[in-house]
């Protein structure tokens, strides 16, 4: 159904809708630790534990903040919520 006829029938009926807050879309503050890419995209390993990445997402669950770290070493995963 278009987004209009909804508005229109809502009008006829005088209902309203609650409007969503805007969360912040970004991270207080900068990095203090910069850390050299020596990696360069190149993922392969020669042996076990050779190389680890990591990536973490901040997930926000009301007026709190969790973090999802993924670890990956020569291609197996792990997953930690903290």
């Amino acid at each position: 159904m278009n987004r209009k006829t909804v508005q229109k029938i809502m009008q006829k009926r005088n209902l309203q809708c609650r409007v969503k807050k805007k969360r912040q879309n970004w991270i207080n503050g900068e990095s203090k630790i910069i850390v050299l890419n020596r990696l360069n995209r190149d993922f392969t390993a020669s042996q076990p534990n050779e190389k680890w990445v990591t990536d973490i997402t901040y997930l926000t669950f009301g007026t709190s903040m969790l973090y999802l770290s993924t670890i990956m070493a020569n291609g197996s995963e792990l997953h930690l919520l903290l």
